[in-house]
């Protein structure tokens, strides 16, 4: 039975019959009309998935931006906390009239209440 289809397909009238029918299948499919056809198509998602892809790039510097100023923040926030409780220290009358002895200034506390002026 094997033998008498390669007997069959080797024939030249069946070949000849198989190539035409192939012939007219490819020139159904003709690509390339059909890319001229959608040419713009292909231009527009193709510049589209570019933008894509640039703007997760960019995204993401912005985040790494975002994430390294976030921090620098927190740095300087603890650090206005910190220099708020030493000037809260050394504001101290204690410690004013204390480092007022120490340099030597023939200073005295006052005895008087301070009042406001008007305008």
């Amino acid at each position: 039975m094997v033998s008498k289809i390669k007997e069959w397909l080797s024939a030249e009238s069946v070949s000849q019959t198989l190539k035409a029918a192939f012939d007219d299948k490819i020139q159904d499919i003709d690509l390339t009309g059909k890319v001229a056809k959608n040419s713009l198509n292909i231009i527009v998602i193709f510049l589209l998935t570019i933008l894509y892809v640039a703007n997760g790039y960019s995204m993401e510097k912005l985040q790494r931006e975002h994430n390294r100023l976030e921090s620098q923040v927190n740095e300087l926030r603890l650090r206005a906390v910190a220099t708020n409780a030493e000037l809260m220290i050394l504001q101290k009358a204690s410690n004013i009239s204390q480092s007022v002895q120490n340099t030597g200034l023939e200073l005295k506390p006052s005895n008087v209440a301070p009042y406001k002026l008007k305008r």
